[in-house]
């Protein structure tokens, strides 16, 4: 008969005990907790918390008799004793007080939105409800069950786990404070007040958009916000927004529509949605666009000078001519950037170029500053191509302002004046190009540098 060495009854042992090895250290974690609840030290996430809590509940299991007997042998090592008796043992089996003891040990991994007080609060009570001790008594075994669930689950945790949940919960707490804050201005306003903030903002959004882009080629501008105006009629989405941007709205509606002769009873029904909000609503440049509309052309250049408005400059152009327009605009010698608008000066300078005038354009544009380039985000793009054209002999010059393709070969201008103008022309795209790209027109960035 051959002889078993001791060794080969091992065999199956360590084996065993290598498998057991992390039950144990999550076993050892779940006692020490329970019998020193106070020292215990958290800052991870969420676990398998179901498997601690049957072995403190020792609960039946639905398995074999081997797995009942281990249940009840972990059960026995992980509780401490003031947890033994029945009544508390009736406590922690109610189905309601599991759920709450899962939520609270979870709120301690990751702070969550759940009121922490209010869930201590319901499993004091059933706790004095099983146990008839005063509700206040229940502060310690609380304690002690929600520590024993997290260091079961963080000794399961290898180390890098624990640094992952570590980064998670840090960023989490640092989350939490800022939507604090945001909640905390937020929930100073009324629920009407949300709405209509929120709408107004969209609006005066949009409006900008609209108004930045109004003089680029490519831009409809009047389609555009007549569809933000129909966003503010009966069930459009922005209805709610604030009454004095909904007037700024229909104004601009009204104005911009009023430049084309077509469309001069579009414009006088914004114009009248406008005074439907508020009566005595500004509309001295409105009226004088709808004038010029109307063919009173004189009595609307009369209104303009009455009200010292850039916008005189724009309806000569349009209704006299280029030429009536530069006859006026040299007669005042404008210095003041505020003489004109942004567009203003952007229809300036073209017109100077179309009229042969180059260096007076590119001087005029080169001398605005960066705010009236902000609210035409379209100039350097035409201060870039009128640089361009003073790199080429003037013959051919008109040809930048189209952006005409030259088949032929050309000699471009060689000097050191040149080559500053080169170097301003590159500046110039690589700027508009930021600006337009911004605003989405990227069709119009993207053709800065086709001449």
């Amino acid at each position: 008969m051959e002889t078993i060495s001791l060794s080969t009854l091992a065999k199956p042992l360590i084996s065993i005990g290598r498998a057991l090895t992390p039950l144990v250290k999550q076993l050892r974690a779940e006692r020490q907790a329970g019998t020193d609840s106070a020292n215990l030290k958290t800052s991870l996430l969420d676990a398998p918390l179901e498997e601690t809590l049957n072995r403190l509940e020792d609960v039946e299991s639905h398995d074999s008799w081997w797995r009942e007997l281990l249940q009840r042998v972990e059960s026995a090592y992980v509780r401490p004793d003031y947890l033994a008796k029945p009544s508390i043992r009736d406590w922690l089996s109610e189905a309601a007080v599991r759920d709450n003891r899962k939520t609270l040990a979870r709120l301690t991994l990751l702070p969550g939105s759940a009121d922490q007080n209010a869930i201590t609060a319901r499993l004091a009570e059933r706790y004095a409800h099983h146990t008839g001790e005063a509700a206040p008594l229940a502060t310690g075994p609380i304690e002690a069950i929600v520590n024993i669930l997290l260091a079961g689950t963080l000794a399961r945790g290898t180390k890098s786990d624990l640094l992952v949940a570590g980064f998670v919960q840090e960023s989490h707490e640092q989350v939490s404070a800022r939507l604090d804050v945001i909640e905390g201005k937020i929930g100073a306003l009324s629920p009407n007040e949300i709405v209509i903030q929120a709408h107004t903002e969209k609006c005066q959004t949009a409006l900008n958009l609209i108004l930045s882009r109004r003089s680029i080629p490519t831009v409809d501008a009047g389609s555009e916000i007549g569809a933000l105006a129909g966003r503010l009629e009966n069930e459009g989405d922005l209805r709610f927004c604030a009454k004095p941007a909904q007037i700024q709205i229909y104004l601009w509606a009204a104005r911009l529509h009023a430049q084309t002769k077509d469309n001069i009873e579009v414009a006088r029904a914004y114009r009248a949605k406008a005074l439907s909000i508020d009566a005595v609503a500004d509309t001295e440049i409105l009226d004088a666009w709808l004038s010029a509309g109307s063919d009173d052309v004189d009595g609307a250049l009369a209104r303009l000078r009455d009200v010292n408005t850039p916008d005189l400059f724009m309806m000569l152009s349009l209704h006299h001519g280029r030429q009536r327009a530069l006859e006026w605009f040299d007669a005042n010698r404008p210095h003041d950037t505020n003489f004109l608008t942004a567009v203003g000066w952007k229809n300036s300078a073209t017109l100077l170029a179309e009229a042969g005038r180059w260096e007076d354009a590119a001087a005029r544009l080169g001398a605005l500053p960066d705010e009236i380039t902000a609210d035409c985000p379209d100039i350097p793009y035409v201060e870039g191509v009128i640089n361009a054209g003073l790199t080429l002999p003037a013959s051919i010059r008109r040809y930048a302002l189209t952006m005409q393709i030259i088949e032929q070969k050309v000699e471009t201008l060689q000097d050191a004046e040149v080559a500053a103008r080169h170097r301003r022309a590159l500046r110039c795209f690589e700027l508009a190009k930021q600006l337009l790209g911004g605003l989405g027109e990227k069709i119009r960035a993207a053709g800065d540098r086709a001449g």
